[in-house]
C-alpha cells in the first residue's frame, strides 16, 4: 500500500514557501536604508503592477502545465488575500498534497532587484549544498535549485519572479518540476513583460 502522506496546509508554507522570500532574508545591505525624498509628481494613470497573479495565471491553467498527477483543488492570493501578486496553487488527492507558488515581487529599482538575486543564489546555494543550476533555456535570468523541495528564481529589471513546486515526492522528480517552472515562466513573462521592457 502506498505511504500516507499527510502535508497540511502549515507544511506547505514552511520551507517550501521560505523559498520564495531568500532575496528577502539575504537582502543587500542598504537595501533597507531610507530612500531619497521622492519629488512631488501626478500620477495621471493606475500603476502597472496593480495586477491579480491568480487571474494572470489561472489554476486551471497552472493545473494543466504542472508536472502533479493529483487533482488540483484551489488558487489563492499569497502570501496573504492582500497581497495579488502571488498565488499559490494547491493539488490534493486523499493520500497527498502538492503545491505550487508563483509571485512577482517590485523591489523598487534593477539594482536592489539584482542584489536580491544575487543573495537568493548564495542563499539557496548554502541552503541545499550545492551550486544553483542556471536555467539556460531562458538566458542567465534565472536560476533553479532543490531537490524535493525546489524552485526557479528570475531576474526581471525591478522585478523577482518566483516560481516554487512541493509534493509528490516518489512520483515526480525535481527535474520534472524545473521543466514545469520553464514552461510556466516563460507564459508569466510574456503575459507580464510590459512591466519591465519598455516599449
Amino acid at each position: 500500500m502506498k505511504k500516507l502522506k499527510s502535508l497540511t496546509r502549515g507544511n506547505l508554507s514552511s520551507r517550501f514557501f521560505a523559498l520564495l522570500f531568500l532575496s528577502l532574508l539575504y537582502a543587500a545591505n542598504g537595501f533597507s536604508q531610507p530612500r531619497p525624498k521622492p519629488k512631488t509628481t501626478v500620477t495621471k494613470t493606475p500603476a502597472k503592477s496593480n495586477f491579480v497573479m491568480c487571474e494572470i495565471m489561472p489554476g486551471a491553467e497552472v493545473a494543466s502545465k504542472s508536472p502533479f498527477t493529483i487533482p488540483f483543488k484551489s488558487a489563492e492570493a499569497w502570501p496573504t488575500g492582500s497581497i495579488k501578486t502571488g498565488c499559490r496553487y494547491i493539488f490534493k488527492s486523499d493520500d497527498d498534497e502538492a503545491g505550487v507558488a508563483i509571485a512577482l515581487t517590485d523591489l523598487g529599482s534593477t539594482k536592489n532587484a539584482w542584489a536580491s538575486y544575487k543573495n537568493a543564489w548564495q542563499a539557496s546555494k548554502d541552503l541545499w549544498d550545492e551550486a544553483p543550476v542556471i536555467v539556460i533555456a531562458l538566458q542567465d535570468t534565472g536560476f533553479f535549485s532543490g531537490k524535493d523541495e525546489c524552485g526557479l528564481k528570475f531576474h526581471l529589471g525591478k522585478y523577482i519572479l518566483d516560481i516554487n513546486f512541493k509534493g509528490q515526492f516518489d512520483d515526480v522528480t525535481a527535474e520534472q518540476k524545473k521543466n514545469a517552472g520553464i514552461v510556466l515562466a516563460k507564459i508569466i513573462m510574456d503575459r507580464l513583460k510590459y512591466l519591465w521592457v519598455k516599449g
